[in-house]
């Protein structure tokens, strides 16, 4: 380039900007029609296409029209869920704002430039894009854009496992939905990366993640079936064995991706369920072999190991060792692995040629045409060591990377070994634990009826010993008729036992369901506390052989056995006060206060053979008969026990 070429640029330059000023203080009719569509993007975004699609592109007059009308037709169709895998649209966009276009005008064409190239499963360019659109953070005004952004950049890190910028993503999307008071999305950003800090073992930072989705959820219960998946997840990876147990069993019957039907199989292995296990996986349907189904495998392979099954298992394992090979490998040569850190050394290392510009710049204006030349040779030379450099460095972190996977690897096995280790020993425990509780029974069984014998023996002693007294005191026709009354006193004594070991075996059922049903409500749980208080009371007195103690025992059994329908109305208020829509359900069907006592009977647990021993009543299944008929269930539709269970945790408050 030589000074004369130069004299000659600079007023060329200085009118196309005259003329690009000018050109930019006239638009045509199509501009306001474009401000309308702006302005209801977001809440109207059907009105917004509707507008675009009037405007005629051939009335458009120049680039920053042309550009500004293909940036609003792509964020409509975009708005309007009409995927588009072309840059025909956009390309006007892409063209102009990056050189001449606001922070938010470059921020929309580097996102939905980065929306294309995701239609187009081109994820490094996507990445770039996206990357690009983020950079502009601090300048941009638009924060809904930049949000969707950071979700659309999280995804892509979750494709390639990098969980840690995954969950980053998450989270700054959420603080700027919070900020625009877009709760729903609030909330799956944040739930989001609760399933993050699950994935990664995080249980401090996933409790904390959990608490704010929670509280959420209290506020927004709609919200609630976002949350129950990740939940499963969570209590798989920290919760205790009861607490996997109970979870299992309530999600068993909830619709699941596969993704999440996997993790039920395999808290079901975790329980020490091997077929209850393989049973759910077999319901997975798997396609071609892919990232998708290594989990799958994974967990099979497991469950068939545990259930003996070791050539199957065998089978197995040599697919998942493909697939999974085939991942890594692809994983590696993937260059959106690194697409972050080549963005970043790209920006510095764009820093460092503006800067360096600025200094040619300035010595373009001092020195003559030898001199620029040089320096522009010098600018070339250190540009392409720059990208030498630039090379060496990518291959050296690929290598650490690589290194890292193969130890974390490596780390994961041992980890799992131990695991197991430990859960043998935990096993061997309850064992052991469950041998000595028996023992433990057997003995105070045995010594209960020891003491039993000793007080039979002691009784008939006694009553030997008063035999002989009224012999002597009376004459034989007394002695006949004590004999007689003895006779009948004794019956008396012996039906008395009978009540009072009813009330005995009532009163542990009781304790048994008490300590079964911990989830039971609580008007329920109170309910069944105040009969066992009355029994443990009534029951603390021992009943003995002696005549005048007969009829005071006699009467108080006898208000206990007619103190069952009072129970059973007790029953029927406790979940009146609990559960009111379940109740309300049953007296919907003209159903009596003894029929709804007794399918409350049903509710907390009882099967129908104990509801009748409870009620006395061996024709009970008239009853049940008769409530079949007012619910509207055949003889043979569903077990009513089931059915009243089922119907209760329908209602749940």
């Amino acid at each position: 380039m030589t000074l004369r070429s130069t004299r000659h640029i600079i007023p060329l330059l200085a009118a196309t900007f005259i003329l690009a000023m000018a050109g930019c203080a006239r638009h045509s009719a199509a501009w306001p029609e474009m401000d309308k569509a702006e302005a209801l993007m977001e809440s109207r975004p059907d009105s917004a296409l509707r507008i675009i699609d009037g405007i005629d592109p051939g009335s458009l007059d120049a680039r920053e029209e042309n550009a500004r009308y293909a940036l609003l037709r792509s964020m409509a169709l975009d708005k309007n869920y009409i995927d588009t895998t072309t840059f025909d649209i956009l390309q006007p966009a892409i063209d102009y704002y990056p050189e001449h276009g606001t922070a938010d005008e470059r921020l929309r064409t580097y996102y939905h430039q980065g929306v294309i190239h995701l239609n187009r499963k081109e994820d490094e360019a996507a990445m770039q894009s996206l990357m690009k659109a983020i950079d502009l953070h601090a300048e941009a005004t638009d924060t809904l854009t930049l949000a969707r952004a950071y979700v659309a950049e999280g995804n892509l890190f979750y494709n390639e496992y990098k969980i840690s910028d995954y969950i980053k993503c998450n989270l700054a999307a959420a603080e700027l939905y919070k900020a625009k008071h877009d709760t729903i999305k609030e909330f799956r950003r944040y739930r989001n990366a609760f399933d993050g800090y699950t994935i990664m073992g995080n249980r401090v930072k996933a409790d904390s993640m959990l608490a704010i989705c929670r509280k959420a959820v209290d506020e927004n219960p709609e919200y609630k079936m976002y949350l129950s998946p990740s939940l499963l997840s969570y209590i798989l990876k920290f919760g205790t064995q009861q607490e996997i147990k109970e979870c299992l069993y309530r999600y068993q019957d909830i619709e699941l991706t596969s993704e999440e039907t996997v993790d039920l199989a395999r808290g079901f292995l975790q329980i020490g369920e091997p077929d209850r296990a393989l049973d759910v996986i077999n319901g997975v349907a798997i396609g071609p072999r892919t990232l998708d189904s290594v989990k799958y495998d994974l967990n099979k392979i497991d469950i068939l190991e545990k259930l003996g099954h070791y050539r199957d298992a065998f089978l197995l394992y040599k697919e998942y060792d493909a697939v999974n090979d085939r991942y890594y490998k692809g994983l590696f040569t993937n260059d959106l692995l690194h697409a972050d850190k080549r963005h970043q050394l790209e920006i510095d290392s764009l820093n460092r040629l503006r800067k360096k510009d600025k200094t040619i710049l300035g010595i373009l204006c001092g020195v003559f045409a030898l001199t620029i030349i040089a320096v522009w040779l010098y600018y070339l030379g250190y540009r392409q060591k720059a990208r030498r450099r630039l090379t060496e460095k990518e291959n050296e972190n690929l290598k650490l990377r690589q290194e890292s996977l193969q130890k974390d690897k490596a780390k994961a096995e041992a980890e799992k070994t131990i695991a197991e280790a430990d859960r043998l020993k935990a096993q061997a425990r309850k064992e052991k634990a469950e041998a000595d509780r028996q023992k433990a029974e057997v003995e105070k069984a045995k010594a209960e009826a020891d003491r039993q014998k000793a007080e039979a023996e002691k009784a008939q002693a006694e009553a030997d010993r008063q035999k002989a007294e009224v012999e002597k005191a009376k004459a034989e026709a007394d002695r006949q008729k004590a004999e007689a009354d003895r006779d009948r006193k004794a019956h008396e004594v012996e039906d008395l036992r009978k009540k009072v070991a009813d009330l005995e075996e009532e009163q542990n059922r009781l304790k048994e369901l008490e300590a079964t049903q911990a989830e039971m409500a609580r008007p329920v749980r109170e309910a069944i506390n105040r009969r066992l208080e009355m029994l443990n009371g009534l029951l603390r007195k021992e009943i003995t052989n002696k005549d005048d103690h007969a009829a005071p025992y006699k009467k108080w059994v006898e208000m206990v056995h007619g103190d069952r329908k009072e129970f059973m109305r007790m029953m029927r208020q406790a979940y009146e006060e609990s559960h009111p829509g379940f109740i309300k359900h049953l007296a919907d069907h003209d159903l009596t206060d003894d029929e709804v006592g007794y399918l409350c009977l049903y509710a907390i647990g009882l099967r129908g053979n104990e509801i009748g021993d409870y009620i006395r009543n061996k024709r009970h299944y008239i009853m049940g008969s008769a409530i079949r008929k007012k619910l509207g269930l055949g003889e043979h539709d569903t077990n009513l026990g089931k059915y009243v269970r089922t119907l209760l945790e329908g209602y749940q408050l």
